[in-house]
């Protein structure tokens, strides 16, 4: 169920959402290249770091993100043995032994899930102190072509406002390419799913069609 909700919660916001991010991130970086080419470029490259930085976290993240998943699956079937056998645990004295198992399933989901959290906020902070040195420099670049005379201070001001109009479509294409890897992944789930169950009818499925790039 989670995975069909990631998957349409994708199709319907995420595909749109990029489409003008996109279209402002060209149009702005137009804009931007016609006042100053040197800082155009600056931005290019640290637009680039911030994204490779991101991109170097996504396997890490798709392996977190199927270890999640199956603790998650063991901690809601233990849960569900609980419930269905209760008559059976308390007749044979097992009532120990099945917390055991269940604080077992919650260590393993619990540690998973910190140590997602803690590769997140490793990602998200990286990814702002490049985005933050970029736009130093380029703060830096600016003020000196007005000490230069190479630049008035509206051009100064408008410059400042483009980059700000371009780092949030930017930080908008990384949430997507988040976004992009979780609804691969549920598909791909769903499809390991329904290929069981087809295999037993001896029907053949297409592959999903979200591929990684």
């Amino acid at each position: 169920i989670n995975d069909n909700e990631k998957i349409e919660e994708f199709l319907t916001n995420g595909s749109l959402s990029f489409v003008f991010d996109m279209f402002n991130i060209l149009l702005f970086g137009l804009v931007l290249a016609y006042y100053s080419l040197k800082i155009f470029l600056v931005f290019l490259l640290g637009a680039a770091l911030y994204v490779l930085w991101s991109l170097t976290f996504m396997k890490k993240k798709a392996l977190l993100d199927t270890a999640y998943f199956g603790a998650s699956a063991r901690s809601q079937s233990k849960i569900l043995q609980i419930i269905n056998n209760v008559e059976d645990i308390k007749i044979n004295g097992s009532q120990e032994r099945r917390r055991l198992e269940w604080y077992q399933t919650q260590l393993e989901l619990f540690n998973v899930t910190s140590r997602n959290l803690r590769l997140h906020h490793l990602q998200i902070n990286g990814g702002q102190i490049i985005n933050e040195l970029k736009n130093v420099v380029i703060l830096f670049l600016s003020a000196y072509s007005v000490i230069q005379g190479q630049f008035s201070l509206g051009v100064m001001l408008a410059i400042q406002f483009i980059i700000g109009q371009l780092n949030v479509p930017l930080s908008k294409l990384m949430d997507f390419l988040l976004d992009y890897q979780k609804a691969e992944l549920a598909a791909q789930r769903l499809f390991e799913v329904h290929k069981e169950v087809q295999e037993g009818q001896g029907i053949a499925l297409p592959e999903p069609a979200l591929h990684h790039n």
